[in-house]
């Protein structure tokens, strides 16, 4: 909540004589979502041009706005509250910081990034804070919100102004604990800065956003730079992926206290030591700067996934908190992250958000190591976006799966044949595949071949509840039609 006088000062521009002095509440960068006593940002994006709903804003109730030029609005608008920033997208983070009255300031900021497993990760270090009848707040893909009422994202990491928006509200609930997704986007965007993150994560990095980042090595300088941010004090890295191993070498020891984590490195600050797996259970022993921390029984499926809490866990500790082994236990997987459907007498169904080469790989091994069926695995590739990772879909699931099914998955603007020909390079002459593009069609006949005793996984949407297409999104909701298809003719599901 800032005056308009105020604001007007923290740009160093002279408030105009003819202005009433209003209150403002909140800032937007949608004109969809304008609440009372809004300020509206027109930004010049790489998609769309804010400017073009600066009208929008006014007539939806905005009573301010700011923008980067004002000859470059859609329309004549008759409103004195517009002040024209050539600046504003450099100062937009530090305005919504101040706007919000500096909001990271008072809370206890854990950020996750890396390829896979951002998402569990953010969400298990909140879990484990609820264990400890701690409040603790989650931003990322799943959902925003207190743990575990969560609202849908729009984004793995929002803008400046809606971090700063959500984390305001954070503090006023009293959620001083918050783990938050750290995108490569973000980060390259400056989404995050001076956001005041004490604890950085790094979980792994596969082949996905070369679309935008171009390379590999501008891919992992993007995720590094999360451990270059000045209010980083403690970095916790998993040295059992190369890229993270690479990290932990050029980290600044002088300025960051930093902590490894593995589940094959016994010399790792935290190892997680798997000696049995159950049901695709595991027992776990856990170790802590070498010393013995106890055993537990991880409920959650895939190696992976150990890694994932071992990250939580290490993050934890390295903060003070004492985590006994039971806390653990009572860890459960995030919505859309190998997240199993059961139905009497019928195969099993996992729903999985896997959409790179090493994901994919991580949950069909999951499900192949205690599999007395077959394993049917139906997946797609976005379109518009990284197409390198295409073939190597194929090449993974063809060399774990017993059934593959290629379907669409979030295809944009792109033709899905032409999705379709970049994944089908993985596959040979000789493989067993079959395609299928409408993937509610796709889930039915996966569904209509698959056995009691098999496992069907389907990959790409997790969480997710629509499909992307020509830019439009459309309800899609895989649990809902996996009922649907179980519920023929059975009134008992």
């Amino acid at each position: 909540m800032r005056k308009l006088s105020e604001i007007f000062q923290f740009f160093h521009q002279d408030f105009p004589k003819n202005h009433q002095d209003i209150v403002l509440h909140h800032l937007t960068q949608d004109s969809r979502l304008i609440a009372q006593n809004s300020i509206f940002i027109a930004l010049k994006g790489e998609v769309y041009d804010g400017h073009q709903y600066v009208l929008d804003a006014f007539q939806n109730g905005a009573l301010f706005a700011i923008v980067e030029d004002r000859n470059t609005l859609s329309q004549k608008i008759d409103q004195p509250y517009i002040l024209e920033l050539k600046t504003i997208k450099n100062e937009l983070a530090a305005f919504a910081e101040w706007f919000y009255h500096y909001p990271s300031r008072a809370l206890d900021i854990y950020a996750v990034t890396g390829t896979n497993g951002k998402s569990s990760i953010a969400h298990f270090i909140a879990g484990l804070f609820t264990t400890l009848e701690k409040k603790a707040a989650v931003l990322g893909t799943i959902g925003n919100g207190v743990y575990p009422l969560l609202q849908d994202s729009p984004l793995t990491t929002l803008d400046s102004i809606a971090i700063n928006d959500w984390m305001a509200q954070f503090v006023k609930k009293e959620a001083y604990h918050l783990s938050l997704e750290a995108s490569s986007h973000a980060l390259d965007q400056r989404r995050l800065e001076n956001i005041k993150i004490k604890t950085a994560i790094f979980t792994n990095l596969d082949v996905d956003h070369l679309d935008y980042h171009g390379s590999m090595d501008n891919y992992f300088y993007a995720k590094r730079s999360l451990f270059m941010m000045p209010s980083v004090e403690i970095a916790i890295i998993n040295i059992d992926d190369d890229y993270g191993q690479k990290l932990y070498r050029l980290l600044d020891k002088k300025k960051l206290t930093c902590f490894s984590y593995s589940i094959e490195n016994k010399s790792a600050d935290c190892f997680f030591e798997i000696v049995e797996t159950i049901q695709l259970k595991h027992k776990v022993k856990v170790y802590w700067q070498k010393r013995y921390i106890g055993i537990c029984l991880l409920s959650i499926p895939g190696k992976y996934n150990v890694s994932n809490i071992a990250a939580s866990f290490a993050a934890m500790m390295a903060n003070g908190y004492e985590l006994a082994v039971e806390k653990l236990e009572q860890l459960k997987s995030a919505k859309g992250r190998v997240e199993l459907l059961e139905y009497r007498s019928k195969a099993a169904v996992v729903i999985d958000y896997a959409h790179t080469p090493d994901a994919l790989e991580n949950v069909l091994i999951a499900l192949k190591e205690r599999l007395s069926g077959k394993l049917i695995c139906l997946f797609g590739c976005g379109g518009d976006r990284e197409t390198s990772k295409r073939e190597k879909m194929a090449m993974v699931a063809k060399r774990y799966a017993d059934v593959c099914i290629v379907t669409e998955d979030n295809s944009r603007t792109e033709p899905f044949n032409s999705i379709v020909k970049d994944i089908q390079k993985g596959f040979s002459l000789d493989d067993h595949y079959t395609v299928i593009e409408e993937r509610e069609k796709a889930i039915y006949h996966a569904l209509e071949i698959a056995e009691s005793e098999d496992v069907v996984l389907l990959a790409g949407k997790g969480h997710e509840t629509y499909l992307d297409k020509n830019n439009k999104r459309h309800y899609f909701d895989e649990r809902e039609i996996v009922k649907a298809y179980y519920s023929r003719g059975d009134s008992s599901l």
